[in-house]
């Protein structure tokens, strides 16, 4: 009962507002038709000054929201670009420590350099969360938690923040494969038995 209730006032509240709907799109259709005729009734040269000086306006204020985003665009931009530094950098210290560890065979947790990585992993997770994109944060987040974890497939999330990174300063993924951006600092990436 009390649906068909809230059923009934919905549908009559639709009606209402359609009613005043149709009321003022007749009351504005009369406007502009009489706005029409009165515009028709000016001289030709003054009706082309008036589309002129309102195209005039509308093409500069259109103008001036372009630059507007543009400027933004071009501030993030410098911004990330010291932040998406910073990552990629991060990239390649964990592939020296990494290095360095296989030829240790045991990483020791005091070690100055590993107390050193940990400051800058803290340092980048704090630009991207000011300065990094959405999608980069995103990537960033995944592949941070896969580190932790000691999953293996880090790297491969580690080179999905890189794409996104790359994308965000306006390279495409197109012609470059999964592994592709690791192989920079892994050799044997496509030797599984390694």
């Amino acid at each position: 009962m009390k649906d068909l209730k809230n059923v009934s006032i919905g549908l009559l509240v639709i009606a209402v507002l359609s009613f005043l709907g149709v009321m003022l799109l007749q009351h504005l259709g009369g406007l502009a038709v009489s706005g029409l005729e009165r515009l028709a009734s000016l001289d030709a040269v003054i009706v082309v000054a008036l589309i002129t000086g309102a195209v005039s306006i509308f093409v500069m204020i259109g103008g001036k929201i372009f630059e507007q985003r543009q400027e933004t665009k071009r501030y993030l931009v410098e911004k990330r670009e010291a932040s998406y530094k910073e990552v990629i950098s991060l990239v390649y210290k964990i592939n020296e420590d990494a290095r360095k560890q296989s030829k240790e065979n045991e990483r020791n947790p005091e070690d100055k350099e590993f107390e050193q990585l940990a400051k800058d992993m803290l340092k980048v997770s704090e630009n991207l969360t000011l300065w990094g994109s959405n999608e980069v944060v995103k990537k960033w987040l995944i592949c941070r938690q896969k580190m932790l974890q000691g999953d293996r497939t880090a790297l491969f999330a580690l080179e999905d923040v890189m794409f996104a990174i790359r994308g965000d300063v306006g390279y495409s993924k197109r012609g470059l494969q999964e592994g592709d951006m690791l192989r920079f600092f892994i050799n044997d990436l496509d030797n599984p038995n390694k």
